[in-house]
């Protein structure tokens, strides 16, 4: 086939022709590339300029957009010029209304959400049902959670609202602007149980919005008829909140106007703002007359809610007429913590370093709370003294809401630290004695159980306790059995406990033994009016002997016979009683394999409440016996201290003791002491008690027999009650007949004439005694 290139001219071509050829080729599809990519960069560069250009005048226009915005919704006012008004906006604002001068906050029909506004003092801030407001100062932090929880409205969806409880407000870096911070359920429920309400803040109960977004109304009000200008209004709504998010931010559930990019807002003008126009124009009237001055302009937000019901928020700003400033009525100086420093002044101070007690709930200044417990100490303290009585002041504050909570730290005064640690005091000794008496302890469950309040519906109101002692002291006739690790189990109706012990012989007075001193405690309760013998002649009580922890393997012997059968059930409250016994163990054949040396007691204790008691109880017998972690800080009775060695008291005297020194000292009041002069003495008072003077017979005890007995029996009964008339005759009559005595007496010479007067008295005590034994 011919090429069209005779061989003749090939050989006339110029040596790497064809190489050249596809050089020149590559060389200039290269430059082709090159060139259509500097095309294709030079055009990325164009749009990315254009793009970029493009976003600057979006953010240029966003910038605008979000300046315009904020020029509506901002309220700006000269610096300083609030200081010499009356009635100054933001946080402040309720203070004014609520101290008016002139005015009574009563009479104002306005809705506010139910708000704890906290300056110096606490107030509690609501409308009545008639419209009206009203204000309370013994509404505290604990108080006003339980008034937002019976207002909560339960709802199955899961609305971001649903978890929002209320919002706390505080004054900001300006006097109209405040600091909002959202609390859901459990921050709102801890910081009110605990009254961790701060100083200068303002609590309000969370409203569910129209629509379902927050958003508020701003309405720039000129009441003013002369000033020629209508009234408009700004509806604020946010944008930032996605209500149906599961981790959505909470505090997006308020409109924040530093964030103008996630607001949109729309004017209001006309018939659109009549409803908003009539609440501002009574918090004009109402002000105006309480400070005496004239509001010219005033910027007031409202809350709208899914009822269409309009509540007042709070005040932006005001503008007041410069020439009613002059007759203006100001609050006192110590009101306002606020003044031109914007700081609060020294008198404040003290007012505003008070805090509480969080377990008395009382108000202290700050530097005398300096005791810090965790919650957990404070729910244990109410837990564990509830088990003996109740405290006289309300510990229902005294909640958990989560765990994270137990570990918080909060403030206590002295008296309450006090109360504390000796309440931890006395369970540590509860414990230590619990583990004497092999009583296992529970973990503290802070949360009541269910079951027990469906018991208290079938339990008498009040119980019977009593106690049963169970002692095992030594062990002894065990030469058939092999030495080993053997356990003790001691079961007592369903409940089983198990021992442990050494083998270790021991002489005991010539005998081998093994001193076990295993000691154990149970509890039952009993009806009042009723009796626990049946329970005690059929209740089992059982005791083996095995060489495995599990009282169901290996059993070695065990007791046969009903261990509480010979107690006496018949004890008064108050007493105990105790006996020794053995117990024979037996193996599975029926052969006596050890002797067991066994002390059983009894005690009434007392009557106690049935829901004082925070344990299941089993019955069995008309008989309640409780679990077995179940105790008391009771003591143990006297009987059975003695079996430890403890010396019981001996009473060597009856009846009343008395000091030595004060034995002769009088008993008795004065009336009781006139009766027994008058009984003792034989001589009747014939003057009056100042005047009295005693014979000097009654002086000496020798002479008193040789003292005349005739006496004028009518001034006697006149004298004496009619109650010992009786007594006075038969004592009478006895002196009367009592022969004279034969002693001899002498007399000193100062009192001859008594002596005389006594011999005489004496011869005719000797006729009559003459005279009578003839008659008789």
């Amino acid at each position: 086939m011919s090429t069209g290139i005779s061989p003749r001219n090939e050989t006339q071509l110029p040596p790497n022709f064809f190489e050249n050829y596809y050089k020149r080729e590559n060389a200039s599809k290269l430059r082709e590339t090159k060139r259509r990519q500097s095309l294709a960069n030079a055009y990325k560069v164009q749009q990315r300029s254009l793009k970029l250009k493009e976003k600057k005048m979006q953010a240029a226009l966003q910038d605008h957009r979000n300046q315009k915005i904020q020029e509506k919704i901002q309220v700006s006012a000269p610096k300083k010029y609030y200081d010499n008004l009356p009635i100054k906006p933001g946080f402040l604002f309720f203070e004014c209304l609520l101290r008016a001068p002139r005015g009574d906050i009563k009479e104002l029909e306005l809705n506010i959400p139910e708000t704890l506004y906290y300056t110096d003092k606490h107030y509690y801030l609501y409308t009545m049902p008639n419209g009206r407001l009203n204000y309370s100062m013994e509404v505290h932090c604990f108080e006003f959670m339980r008034i937002i929880e019976k207002l909560r409205k339960d709802s199955s969806d899961n609305h971001a609202f649903n978890r929002v409880a209320a919002v706390m407000r505080g004054k900001g870096n300006r006097e109209e602007d405040m600091i909002k911070f959202v609390l859901d359920w459990g921050t709102f429920r801890n910081r009110m149980s605990s009254n961790e309400a701060k100083p200068w803040t303002m609590t309000q109960r969370f409203l569910r919005l129209a629509g379902g977004r927050p958003s508020v109304t701003r309405l720039n009000y000129f009441p003013h008829e002369k000033s020629n200008r209508a009234n408009f209004a700004y509806f604020v709504n946010s944008i930032a909140l996605n209500p149906y998010e599961e981790d959505c931010d909470l505090q997006k559930c308020v409109v924040n106007t530093d964030k103008p990019s996630k607001l949109e807002v729309f004017t209001m003008s006309g018939g659109s703002i009549l409803p908003f126009e009539k609440e501002a124009s009574k918090v004009v009237k109402y002000l105006n007359k309480g400070y005496n001055v004239r509001i010219q302009e005033i910027i007031l937000d409202f809350l709208k809610d899914e009822e269409g019901t309009i509540w007042f928020c709070g005040c932006k700003g005001l503008r007041i007429d410069s020439s009613t400033l002059v007759n203006a009525l100001f609050l006192k100086e110590d009101w306002s913590p606020y003044q031109s420093s914007h700081k609060p002044s020294e008198g404040k101070k003290g007012l505003m370093s008070f805090v509480h007690c969080k377990l008395c709930r009382l108000n202290y200044p700050n530097h005398e709370l300096q005791h810090l417990v965790s919650v957990r100490m404070l729910i244990l303290y109410k837990m564990h003294v509830n088990q003996r009585m109740e405290l006289p002041w309300d510990t229902s504050h005294l909640k958990v809401a989560t765990n994270d909570m137990l570990s918080q730290s909060v403030r206590i005064c002295q008296y309450c630290y006090m109360l504390v640690t000796c309440e931890f005091e006395l369970i540590e000794v509860e414990q230590r004695m619990a583990s004497m008496l092999a009583v296992p302890i529970k973990e503290t469950a802070y949360e009541e159980d269910p079951r027990l309040i469906v018991q208290l519906q079938f339990l008498p109101k009040e119980l019977k306790q009593w106690r049963i002692l169970m002692v095992i002291e030594n062990m002894f006739d065990f030469e058939s059995i092999t030495p080993s690790d053997f356990y003790l189990h001691y079961k007592f109706g369903n409940q089983t406990t198990s021992f442990p012990f050494e083998w270790k012989v021991a002489k005991n007075k010539a005998e081998n033994c093994i001193f076990l001193n295993i000691l154990k405690v149970h509890y039952l309760f009993c009806d009042t009016e009723k009796s626990i013998k049946q329970f005690l002649n059929s209740f089992s009580l059982e005791i083996q002997l095995s060489e495995s922890q599990n009282p169901n393997e290996k059993v070695v012997c065990k007791s046969k016979e009903p261990g509480l059968s010979e107690l006496s059930s018949s004890l008064p409250l108050g007493y105990a009683l105790c006996q020794r016994k053995q117990t024979v163990l037996f193996d599975k054949h029926n052969k006596p394999m050890c002797t067991l040396g066994v002390v059983l007691g009894i005690s009434c204790d007392k009557v106690v409440q049935s829901k004082k008691i925070k344990v299941l109880m089993d019955k069995h017998q008309e008989v309640y016996v409780p679990e077995s972690q179940y105790f008391t800080v009771d003591p143990l009775p006297t009987e059975w201290m003695e079996l430890f060695g403890m010396d019981p008291e001996i009473q060597e005297t009856f009846g009343p003791s008395f000091d030595e020194k004060n034995f002769y000292q009088s008993q008795l009041n004065k009336e009781e002491l006139r009766r027994m002069k008058d009984l003792s003495n034989p001589f009747p008072p014939s003057h009056s008690e100042k005047s009295l003077k005693r014979p000097f017979t009654a002086k000496n005890a020798s002479l008193r027999s040789l003292a005349p007995v005739k006496l004028n029996h009518s001034k006697k009964h006149l004298e004496v009650s009619e109650e010992f008339q009786d007594i006075y005759k038969a004592a009478n009559e006895y002196l009367g007949s009592r022969p004279a005595s034969t002693k001899k007496t002498k007399l000193k010479t100062k009192h001859s004439n008594s002596s005389s007067s006594l011999g005489q008295s004496s011869s005719r005590v000797k006729q009559k005694t003459k005279l009578k034994t003839k008659h008789s």
